[in-house]
């Protein structure tokens, strides 16, 4: 009599996703905490405004930067509490924040696309992005706003496919939050005013359309102004005092410098589509730089992939329907953080595009996951080619590392 062969165990056929994409995750956090107090001196911003106002959060003070809303600093401050006044503590929020990017990108790739290795992909290739990585290295703001209105439009989408009122107040909160470190996040308020006309419930309803969008609107008011309760609570400010601190911001956001030429106001955002490295260093030691421009596979290739969604979107009948595409959400969210670059007569850098950057991602997604289904040759190429463009991606980052972590920096004496 034949002996019974040993049970086995078989793991389930969809596990590797989820072991490939905490492999992503969890590589992302090493890139990002690996020298993570190199540059060795505060470089940029850093010094000038984030280190002295998170100090004073800290010490109870009130704030001495008054360029943008209190929450990034109060990051900062939350992470020199738990790592220290260092480099590490400076930057450790976030490198936190820009791996919560990662698995945000992940969460919505899988519920625009429609399964977890869409989700895997998309957030693979925001994982390979320079610019995110850089800025999950430094003490600036814009890894907190872009996380901020990733998670946004993640609470956003998920309420357009179950109608869930507190998901929506949750975006709403979230987008609030996003508006409390840059006035910016409440662009974000374009595409999830799509989500909401196309939820369960809200179409052909104008009243209801208008109760969601209501709570969409508180929900982006308390999490505006929760992180001002320091103020209130702590330094004892009054309306009075909220208002001219808001004035103050405004006066500083339309007065800060800028060339003179309109012209050239007007063509800096069209030179951002050539995807341009920017070059800062240390304010008092100009041996220590650092390079900040995007993935040029990510950023051309999102902008491409953007375009295809926008096409196709125009192509579907009735029209309506384009406009409840997770096509036409990505292609919104793309245009609502690009184009308003182009009227403020005021100094712009490259790396205010980083908001969309998980859009570009998701993008590229969509139209590498819905290439025609083809056999023999073509189907080979097609293969080839998205191979080769993963191998891009990796390998531009890998070439670009020594300089992001400062080995490429010279020694700071």
């Amino acid at each position: 009599m034949t002996a019974a062969a040993p049970h086995t165990r078989r793991l389930p056929a969809a596990w590797w996703p989820q072991a490939a994409l905490a492999a992503v995750v969890a590589g992302s956090l090493a890139l990002r905490l690996i020298r993570l107090d190199s540059p060795g001196i505060p470089v940029f911003d850093e010094g000038l405004f984030y280190i002295p106002a998170a100090r004073a959060y800290l010490a109870g003070q009130p704030d001495p930067n008054f360029e943008h809303p209190p929450l990034g600093k109060e990051l900062f401050a939350a992470g020199m509490a738990l790592a220290g006044d260092n480099l590490v503590g400076w930057r450790v929020m976030s490198a936190v924040f820009g791996t919560a990017g990662v698995v945000l990108t992940a969460w919505l790739g899988g519920m625009l696309w429609g399964s977890l290795r869409a989700g895997l992909v998309a957030a693979a290739i925001l994982a390979t992005d320079v610019l995110w990585l850089l800025f999950s290295r430094l003490m600036m703001y814009d890894i907190f706003l872009a996380t901020l209105v990733l998670l946004a439009l993640c609470l956003g989408w998920r309420h357009r496919q179950t109608g869930s009122l507190p998901v929506l107040a949750a975006a709403g909160l979230a987008m609030g939050l996003a508006g409390a470190v840059k006035w910016s996040g409440f662009w974000s308020l374009a595409p999830l005013t799509l989500a909401v006309a196309f939820a369960p419930g809200a179409v052909g309803g104008r009243r209801t359309f208008a109760g969601r969008m209501a709570l969409l609107g508180l929900g982006g008011l308390a999490g505006y102004w929760l992180p001002w309760l320091y103020h209130v609570v702590v330094l004892g400010y009054g309306p009075g005092d909220l208002l001219a601190q808001h004035v103050r911001m405004l006066g500083y956001q339309v007065q800060i410098g800028a060339p003179p030429d309109r012209a050239e106001q007007l063509l800096t955002p069209l030179r951002w589509l050539l995807d341009p490295p920017l070059v800062f260093t240390a304010r008092d030691d100009r041996s220590v730089w650092v390079v900040a421009l995007a993935n040029p596979l990510l950023f051309w290739g999102g902008i491409a992939a953007t375009a295809t969604m926008a096409w196709r979107a125009a192509r579907r009948r009735p029209r309506w329907t384009a406009l409840a595409s997770p096509g036409a959400f990505l292609v919104t969210w793309v245009l609502v953080f690009y184009l308003p670059w182009f009227l403020f007569p005021r100094v712009k850098y490259f790396y205010y595009l980083m908001p969309l950057l998980p859009a570009l991602a998701l993008a590229v997604t969509g139209v590498l996951l819905r290439l025609p289904a083809t056999n023999g040759r073509l189907a080979r190429w097609q293969r080839l080619g998205t191979a080769a463009y993963a191998c891009g991606l990796v390998a531009i980052l890998a070439g670009l590392y020594p300089a992001l972590i400062g080995l490429w920096s010279a020694p700071h004496e």
